[in-house]
């Protein structure tokens, strides 16, 4: 890598910014020291050391809930004098942290992790009822089921990864699954046999005007989006624009 070849990419996101350095460490812990002055210097605000990190380009660098990365790839490039070489054509990466859909879940009340000490304390995972939704009708547990997938898969339908939060769907359908049988008192076979309709589980309401409505669980995958970019950058960035 020619040494003296340096580039810096800044994204904010309210107080939150992630800086990209290609260069060596030396370079980013000196962008990391003339960014903290300028934040104290002219915002009169401090930068949390705890929280401002100096990561490897293909470590895990954590920002907004996504990890953030720089994969590991290569191509063939032709010199000047066209003979091939092999470079290395790193691509920014988001991933989707295992820990974020897992706790959402536990925080729902929607999974029960156990032990299996037999089995050399493998974790065992089983979807379960959600009492708390069991007062509401059948239309308001669907849509807060339904509320809460959707939510989680539009934020981080950006990450290269998403299809992983197909896991996280598979345990909230089985705990709304279970929701509705407790609720009535009935087994899941029961239930299924009742709402589904193919694979959609469908809840149908007759309206005074005589109208039927469907409604139905979210049953797409979860797909990335297509290519995107950034329309508004951020004009404080032009502070950095030129950096040596």
């Amino acid at each position: 890598m020619d040494e003296g070849y340096k580039r810096v990419f800044y994204i904010r996101y309210a107080d939150d910014f992630l800086i990209g350095v290609i260069g060596r460490k030396a370079d980013a812990e000196q962008v990391k020291q003339d960014v903290g002055r300028f934040i104290r210097e002219n915002l009169h605000l401090e930068m949390s050391e705890e929280k401002t990190l100096i990561t490897h380009g293909h470590d895990f660098a954590k920002f907004l809930g996504y990890e953030v990365t720089i994969a590991k790839g290569e191509c063939n490039k032709k010199t000047k004098t066209g003979a091939t070489r092999r470079v290395n054509n790193g691509k920014v990466m988001l991933y989707v942290p295992h820990d974020k859909w897992v706790k959402r879940l536990l925080s729902y009340h929607a999974l029960k992790i156990k032990h299996d000490k037999q089995n050399g304390n493998k974790e065992v995972w089983e979807p379960v009822r959600r009492t708390r939704l069991l007062h509401l009708d059948d239309l308001e547990i669907l849509n807060q089921y339904n509320a809460e997938i959707r939510g989680l898969y539009n934020y981080y339908r950006l990450a290269n990864n998403v299809s992983v939060l197909n896991n996280f769907y598979y345990v909230m359908r089985y705990s709304m699954l279970k929701t509705f049988a407790g609720k009535y008192r009935t087994r899941i076979s029961r239930i299924i046999q009742k709402y589904h309709q193919g694979k959609d589980f469908v809840w149908s309401i007759r309206r005074k005007t005589a109208r039927l409505e469907r409604c139905c669980s979210i049953t797409t995958g979860f797909a990335v989006i297509p290519k995107w970019k950034a329309d508004n950058p951020d004009v404080i960035a032009r502070v950095f624009e030129n950096y040596d």
